[in-house]
């Protein structure tokens, strides 16, 4: 095995003294400590996961390939902290059908789930998710539907109605109210059944049916409208879609309040912040912040002197991505808050083809151009037509469902029909619904990291309890950890106040069988009979947002009030052990790896020196008892006749009275009497332990072990002579992803090649060359390139091109 350390970059966790305040004056304190809470809060509660598929449509047979997405902070601009991921498929009645537990690296994890024939038609869902991302209530999670038939040929016009979204109206207010009096810029939505606008313009009316202001909606149906609200009056949206005459009440006006409105110029941001009178803008304060990370903060003074207040903030010190700034009053409530999002040029990733029509089994030479603008590698499928999502608004507005109007942008300026102004209303339109980017200062303000639950994950874990049957106190055991990674390992721990132990993180895949001894239960020796040893295997539960602290999820360090915040996070630290793979390399040594992995479930043990199958052996050494299976050996001397023989085995150190070895009988500890009267036909195997593989025995072990396992398993061991103290599980591994590639060769896909190619885990650089094998394909196919931009915000590109023979 091989240890690598993955640290934990805490450097993102600035000092409160390095935020560029705008003026000289001090913070009131609860602001200071607000933004202290927002910074931990934003990367210990805010990772998010996104969900990319090869396709959207499947039939019964095939696989999933998928690609899992993955940023931390408020920001997105972080890389994720958690080394697990966990994926769930999910039925229409919200039941589990399968799912894998994945080793995240570059800004992600990819897997695969393959579609048995007992999966009901209809619609599924695919959602990943972390440990860490359970301490938000509301975790960051996307969720990606597909549709899964039983024919091969999917009949297009039910395929779009599977997927079909309701008509969808949206309205909101700028900064989140309507206040009296206070100019109001509202984000309009308006999309139709099928992703696109619902019409092309609207109006805002009175409760006199009085038009108090029109607008225009852009694809796939944003827009924004500008009016002065009164507390005396209500107000609607109205539009006309041609077929039907939609309309939709505004929030409620407040006769006093806060108002924000932020306007993008080329090089500034305008700011203006207005109360319904001069006193609630004293000693109010603006925070401007890329998520978890301040930015800049303006203080408004002892005496505002103004309904309200203007700031100009020069663009490039602020960056790109999202903006976002929130007002304050006097006590440190927030009243308004506004994000903006300053693109980079959202035009400058593409893919390029050098045809759009090729001949079958002519290779598809695609370039990647724009690697300075994503972030990490990226996912890049080619699919049959028939197998996505057609509309490509409806592609957009899936997009724009998971909070990015950047690729919503990207979806629009593809159509050419929008000029640069209305873009960047629309793209401002979807800013102002979108509540992905509302921070809940409340939540925050509450945010204690001595109360964080979970957390980072950086690989797997083997936790568990000791308790005794007497309910007497188990805390401070020593206990061991014995497993076969590839080779044999050890580690020791104690148990804390409750009992619980954890060893980890470890990388391994499929499975590891590790046995876990309780060596000394306190100060005491080990009770007899009274031993309850408990190992934990629970899957995360989404539903569950709190976990209790059994199961070591919260260690004792989290546990010291006294502790500085920042001195926790340094916790997150630690090594992670690698455990390699063991290879079989002919079938002969499968089937004994097949057998051995069997009686391995059976032992307290991972390491022995000789192993006798019975059966194999007893009539050809014409063995009568079980102690003549050991006969021929090598290291052990068996003597004298049943009943009375005895056993030593040589090349090990006597440490105590007797030169007897330790007897096992199924796993419990024996007498030699009680060993001396078995028979040879009751044994199905015998295992012989010496040396530093009798370790995890103690000194107990020291003259060697001879383990006997009969065939029925149910020996009555009422003559053991000491406590059963250990316990051996069977531990989850990481799932292993399949090759596609290897699939496509053995004829795992189907003959039509709906699926041409699919890459999890592209490194893209300047102007990448991809060839893409187009053997036995016919039709039109779509390339698909997914992956997340500069600014952490998902990205999807696509490409249309036909096949012919």
């Amino acid at each position: 095995m091989r240890k690598i350390l993955l640290p934990i970059l805490i450097a993102s966790f600035v000092l409160l003294s390095f935020v560029p305040y705008s003026t000289n004056t001090p913070l009131p304190q609860k602001m200071n400590e607000l933004i202290e809470h927002l910074k931990y809060y934003g990367h210990l509660a805010n990772e998010r996961t996104i969900v990319h598929t090869d396709k959207d449509y499947y039939v019964k047979g095939e696989t999933i390939w998928f690609r899992v997405f993955m940023t931390n902070g408020l920001s997105n601009m972080e890389k994720p902290y958690s080394g697990v991921a966990y994926v769930e498929v999910v039925n229409e009645h919200g039941d589990v059908v399968d799912k894998r537990k994945l080793k995240v690296s570059d800004n992600g994890a990819y897997g695969d789930v393959s579609i048995t024939n007992n999966w009901d038609t209809g619609k599924y869902y695919i959602r990943a998710f972390t440990k860490l991302m359970l301490n938000n209530e509301h975790p960051r999670i996307h969720v990606k539907p597909i549709v899964v038939q039983n024919e091969t040929n999917i009949n297009l016009g039910q395929k779009n109605g599977n997927l079909d979204h309701e008509v969808n109206i949206d309205v909101r207010p700028e900064g989140g109210s309507f206040v009296s009096g206070l100019v109001a810029a509202v984000g309009v939505k308006a999309v139709n059944g099928i992703g696109g606008k619902l019409a092309d313009s609207g109006v805002i009316i009175d409760d006199q049916d009085n038009v108090v202001t029109n607008f225009e909606l852009v694809s796939p149906g944003y827009g924004k409208a500008y009016f002065t609200p009164l507390s005396n009056k209500s107000y609607f949206l109205r539009i006309n879609s041609g077929d039907q005459v939609y309309e939709k009440k505004l929030p409620e006006v407040i006769s006093k309040g806060y108002g924000l409105h932020v306007k993008e110029g080329s090089d500034y941001i305008v700011v203006r912040v207005a109360g319904t009178n001069e006193k609630e803008l004293e000693k109010s304060v603006l925070l401007a912040h890329k998520g978890e990370t301040p930015l800049s903060v303006y203080q408004l003074g002892e005496k505002s002197g103004n309904t309200e207040k203007l700031f100009k903030i020069a663009k490039k010190d602020l960056g790109t991505g999202i903006v976002s700034f929130s007002l304050f009053d006097q006590l440190g409530n927030a009243k308004c808050q506004r994000s903006l999002n300053l693109m980079s040029d959202f035009g400058a990733v593409g893919l390029t083809l050098d045809k759009e029509t090729y001949r079958s089994s002519e290779p598809i030479r695609l370039g990647i151009e724009g690697a300075d603008y994503l972030r990490g590698n990226v996912s890049l499928s080619v699919v049959s037509k028939d197998r996505i999502i057609e509309n490509k608004e409806v592609a957009g507005l899936q997009m724009s469902a998971l909070g990015n109007s950047l690729a919503t942008a990207t979806q629009m300026k593809g159509s050419g029909d929008l000029s640069e102004l209305q873009l960047k209303e629309a793209v401002d339109a979807m800013m102002i619904l979108d509540n992905n980017y509302k921070v809940d200062w409340e939540k925050i303000k509450e945010f204690k990291i001595d109360e964080v639950v979970h957390r980072p994950e950086l690989g797997i874990m083997v936790s568990g309890n000791v308790g005794l049957k007497n309910a007497v106190n188990a805390s401070k055991s020593s206990v061991s950890l014995t497993g076969n990674g590839g080779s044999l390992f050890q580690e020791s721990s104690m148990t804390n106040a409750m009992g619980d132990f954890e060893f980890g993180p470890y990388v391994f895949y499929d499975s590891l069988n590790v046995l876990v001894h309780v060596n000394k239960v306190g100060a005491g020796k080990l009770p007899k009979d009274a031993l309850e040893i408990d190992i934990f295997d629970t899957w995360p539960a989404v539903s569950t947002m709190r976990s209790s602290n059994k199961g070591g999820i919260i260690g004792e360090g989290q546990r010291n009030a006294g502790q500085n915040l920042s001195d926790k996070l340094m916790d997150i630290n630690d090594e992670v052990t690698v455990l390699e793979e063991v290879v079989v390399e002919s079938d002969a040594w499968s089937e004994q790896i097949a057998r051995d992995k069997e009686y391995n479930k059976l032992t307290p043990y991972f390491s022995y020196n000789n192993r006798i199958v019975a059966d194999s052996l007893k009539y050809k050494l014409g063995a009568v008892s079980a102690l003549d299976l050991l006969m021929q050996t090598p290291g052990v001397n068996v003597s004298g006749i049943y009943p009375n023989q005895r056993v030593l085995v040589r090349g090990v150190g006597t440490i105590s009275e007797s030169i007897d070895p330790l007897f096992l009988i199924n796993g419990a500890p024996t007498s030699a009497d009680a060993a001396k009267q078995l028979l040879a036909e009751e044994i199905m195997f015998v295992d012989v332990i010496k040396g530093a593989s009798a370790a995890a025995f103690g000194g107990r072990g020291g003259n060697g072990v001879i383990a006997f396992y009969t065939k029925r398993g149910n020996y009555n061991n009422s003559a053991s002579v000491g406590p059963v103290n250990w316990v051996n599980a069977t531990i989850p591994g990481f799932s292993k992803a399949n090759e596609f590639m290897d699939y496509r060769s053995k004829g795992h896909i189907n003959n039509n090649g709906e699926v041409l190619y699919w890459a999890p885990n592209v490194a893209v650089k300047d102007n990448s060359l991809i060839e893409i094998d187009t053997k036995e394909a016919i039709g039109g196919y779509s390339i698909v390139l997914q992956g997340l931009d500069q600014n952490g915000n998902p990205l999807r590109l696509e490409k249309t091109i036909e096949i012919i023979e």
